[in-house]
């Protein structure tokens, strides 16, 4: 009954606070209100598992799960410009939990634990300001999404296929939501453009606040020219409670355009001060890189080949590791077709090979699956 009543309350407040929103500023007939979200049609995996027990004993597991049409997110927008000067956006997100998705350290088919829809937070909540010539600056406050890498902070992954990938979602890596501050301008070079972005960020706390007195900074740039176009991050911060150790954060690649082909690619690595629980307080060093390969052969449709590899010298979160290993390698290919300007269809593979060796228990798991997907996506 606990659990219902804050789930309702969640759900409350982004919904009272849009009303609110949209009624006051589609009044003034200056607000744009939107969203988007996916409607899961059809989800099937099947694959095999590998692992030692606490013996030691080598066990082996088949499985096959398939889980039912949800929606899978739901994005609300609402965002009021005033004066093409200062803007206000806010989009409260919603979750649904299908417990479809394969891990680690579980044979396909076993009890994932799906929960029911929930507001899982702010997408982005911030207020920005457009300072004009000579300074030609934008300057926005709040929840934002750092653009580190651009299969997540410029969300193209939401785009390109159905479910964000390994490297995309992962916090270690291509994945980036925080509060602060964020600092934009283009620099024209006359044989190139430069879109540079700079951020104060509260760090690795709660996205709402920081858990120690010094922020992290972060530079983010993406060169164009011509078809080319080139992107890189940088991240230097504390992590602790203590604002004692570092953590750095890089991220680089690039995309190229011929005509219906789109070639683009990311690598992403990190390193954490003596994170990991160990005797030796070892750093966590994560590391990973994607390729996308499209090919639009006609205006309503694609078709996609993905690769994806991360590898991880420890098991859990990157601020505080166990000692171990964790690598990922998944193959994806995918198809999308536009029905409308605002509704695609999108069918996604997985063809996903994942291990992880435990050093404190000295134990390994290895999981091999197909994935099968079909899915709407819609925006609005």
């Amino acid at each position: 009954m606990v659990e219902l009543k804050m789930v309702k309350n969640s759900l409350f407040t982004p919904i009272v606070f849009l009303v609110l929103f949209n009624t006051y500023t589609i009044h003034s007939g200056e607000t744009t209100i939107g969203g988007h979200f996916k409607l899961t049609l059809y989800d099937y995996s099947i694959g095999e598992r590998i692992f030692t027990d606490s013996t030691g004993a080598v066990q082996k597991a088949d499985g096959a799960r398939s889980a039912g049409i949800s929606i899978s997110r739901f994005t609300l927008l609402a965002m009021r410009e005033i004066k093409e000067i200062f803007t206000i956006l806010v989009q409260p997100n919603f979750e649904v939990a299908t417990g479809a998705t394969p891990r680690l350290e579980k044979s396909i088919g076993e009890d994932y634990s799906p929960g029911g829809p929930k507001f899982t937070g702010w997408h982005k909540a911030f207020m920005r300001i457009m300072i004009p010539y000579p300074l030609l600056l934008e300057i926005s406050g709040g929840v934002i999404f750092p653009r580190f890498t651009m299969d997540y902070g410029a969300e193209l992954f939401f785009e390109d296929e159905y479910n964000g990938s390994i490297f995309a979602i992962s916090s270690c890596l291509g994945e980036m939501s925080a509060t602060g501050i964020e600092i934009y301008r283009t620099f024209e070079l006359g044989f190139a453009s430069i879109p540079t972005y700079i951020y104060i960020l509260n760090g690795e706390g709660n996205m709402f606040h920081d858990n120690n007195d010094l922020p992290e900074g972060m530079i983010h740039i993406e060169p164009e020219m011509g078809p080319f176009r080139l992107f890189g991050s940088f991240l230097v911060g504390k992590y602790d409670d203590d604002s004692e150790k570092n953590v750095f954060r890089w991220s680089g690649g690039g995309s190229i355009t011929m005509g219906p082909v789109e070639l683009r690619s990311e690598y992403a690595g990190g390193k954490w001060e003596k994170s990991i629980c160990n005797s030796a307080q070892s750093d966590a060093e994560p590391h990973g890189f994607y390729t996308k390969l499209f090919y639009q052969f006609a205006s309503w449709g694609k078709i996609m080949a993905h690769y994806n590899y991360v590898k991880y010298n420890f098991i859990g979160p990157c601020t505080n590791g166990l000692p171990g290993e964790m690598v990922y390698s998944t193959i994806t290919p995918g198809f999308q077709i536009n029905v409308f300007d605002c509704l695609s269809i999108q069918l996604q593979g997985d063809i996903a090979a994942w291990k992880m060796k435990n050093t404190e228990r000295n134990t390994k798991d290895k999981l091999e699956f197909y994935r099968y997907f079909l899915g709407l996506r819609a925006t609005f």
